[in-house]
């Protein structure tokens, strides 16, 4: 099979990114010949695996995000192979996976009674704008939703979205990268850089956009929790201009910047914290648990849909620093973060990258079908 995949970066870096450099992998170790087109390449192409450049325009983020709907549109063509999926800002494609939920949905969750407001800046309308293109024109055969609650959203947002249309592909994680027995390898030199002692409860926050993630949420439920509170080390960086860099310290936090080796800080803590205000079902969180830790997050994240309360994590609102750290206080208690690692990896291990490649391999077969049967 001839598989084109178009997204704006070939990198480890983000999770959309990771999940197309591993479903990418995957389809071309099972002998399928895979293209990717892309603007910027910032990891190795493994064997068999084509890159593509596409290019962009540097004008501002809004000139990026629409030129590279135009350009992406012109370089690939859907006739020219088996199956074209779309990862985000593209508007034609046999399979779009939208890993990153509904703009609008994040535009009301983030925003709030801003949310309409907000939707008139440049860089929202132009990602709004391609949004409708993909789900309102129906650009598309089959679109993944990779949880219950991405594909509840696409549906209230843009109702003419046909169901039977919609597929749920839950995210799948790299089980030898992210491993329990890490710990054994990296905890004791990992904490050693962060000035962690090596039996010290240790949280970890991994994410990039800390006002979207929610780092606030949880910096203040750690104030809450006084002298209770864990260390914790935040790997990822701000949006925005003037956040913390990297090396800086506030309170028990330690930012550490983007980091490349992120399955060793999953090494080296007890519990992952993400109190996000939107994810459609984000990709630390599967991490996290297959590295054996518990993982606290929201009602926001589609993740939560996979974890057991009490067991392999806790599901808050977002915005609730009281709530947040009673969770955090849970697991920290008698060390249950200890107990809970092997419901953790058994968790993971239901949603490894095999089990997602063969069920989206299963789609494009369908798709398939469907071109050559003329639908």
């Amino acid at each position: 099979m001839r598989i084109a995949y178009v997204h704006k970066r070939w990198s480890l870096q983000g999770g959309t990114e990771r999940h197309l450099v591993g479903i990418a992998t995957w389809m071309a170790a099972n002998g399928h010949e895979v293209h990717v087109f892309a603007n910027r390449r910032e990891a190795e192409l493994p064997k068999g695996i084509v890159f593509h450049k596409i290019p962009i325009l540097r004008l501002g983020s809004t000139a990026r995000i629409l030129s590279l709907a135009y350009f992406a549109d012109r370089r690939v063509r859907p006739a020219d192979f088996d199956v074209v999926q779309g990862f985000g800002k593209t508007i034609r494609h046999d399979v779009f996976r939208a890993g990153g939920g509904v703009h609008q949905a994040y535009l009301e969750r983030v925003f709030g009674a801003r949310a309409r407001l907000m939707a008139w800046l440049p860089k929202h309308w132009a990602q709004l704008s391609i949004e409708r293109r993909t789900f309102g024109h129906g650009n598309f055969r089959r679109i993944i939703a990779n949880s219950d609650m991405a594909k509840a959203e696409i549906l209230r947002f843009y109702p003419r979205v046909p169901a039977e249309k919609m597929v749920v592909i839950r995210n799948g994680v790299d089980l030898e990268r992210f491993h329990p027995r890490r710990r054994d390898e990296v905890r004791r030199r990992i904490r050693g850089s962060l000035g962690v002692p090596p039996e010290a409860p240790l949280a970890l926050f991994v994410g990039t956009g800390f006002a979207r993630k929610g780092l606030d949420t949880l910096l203040a439920a750690l104030q809450a929790l006084g002298s209770a509170a864990p260390a914790l080390a935040v790997a990822g960086k701000d949006e925005g201009a003037g956040g913390p860099g990297a090396g800086t310290m506030s309170g028990r936090a330690r930012f550490l910047g983007s980091r490349s080796d992120v399955e060793d800080l999953y090494a080296a803590a007890d519990l992952f914290v993400f109190p996000t205000r939107y994810d459609p079902s984000a990709n630390v969180c599967l991490e996290a648990l297959a590295s054996g830790l518990p993982v606290v997050t929201t009602t926001a994240n589609g993740a939560a849909e996979i974890l057991e309360e009490g067991v392999t994590g806790s599901v808050v609102p977002p915005d609730d620093p009281q709530a947040l750290a009673a969770s955090i206080r849970f697991f920290l208690e008698n060390r249950r973060f200890d107990a809970a690692r092997p419901a953790c990896r058994a968790a993971a291990e239901r949603h490894s990258i095999d089990a997602n490649a063969r069920a989206t391999l299963e789609l494009y077969e369908d798709v398939v079908r469907e071109k050559k049967g003329g639908g």
